[in-house]
């Protein structure tokens, strides 16, 4: 999972890199992910992400951040082809290609123009980075 910080809020983002047809439900545990050579399994990415978000959350409240708002994203960044998805319509906003996910983070940099709370960055860097211990 990667974090990018945004005014106002913080985009989780789970990156698979290949395959370009997609196949899997919000229920299920495990997702199809193929292209003309290969198929792949993959772990559900919208739950992966929903348990990311919970645990980053908590660290959120811990640096007294709780209100920042974070929204998740699994972005399928074939080389070769633009991703078809095989779901339902409520999963859609949580998928993203390389090409609609920077459309994605310019509408959300658009519509709120706040700095960064200094709370953000910090539980960025506890949540993924381990603290030095000495």
């Amino acid at each position: 999972d990667l974090i990018a910080l945004l005014p106002g809020k913080a985009l989780l983002l789970r990156v698979i890199h290949k395959g370009y047809r997609i196949y899997g439900h919000d229920q299920d545990s495990t997702w199809r992910v193929t292209d003309n050579a290969s198929s792949l399994i993959v772990k559900n990415p919208v739950r992966a992400l929903k348990e990311s978000e919970a645990v980053f959350k908590e660290t959120l409240a811990k640096e007294g951040t709780p209100h920042v708002q974070v929204e998740t994203i699994a972005v399928f960044a074939d080389n070769y082809a633009e991703p078809s998805f095989f779901t339902e319509e409520d999963v859609l906003p949580h998928l993203a290609s390389t090409q609609t996910l920077k459309k994605e983070v310019q509408r959300i940099v658009k519509e709120k123009m706040t700095p960064v709370p200094e709370g953000l960055k910090k539980s960025c860097l506890k949540h993924y980075v381990p603290a030095d211990e000495g």
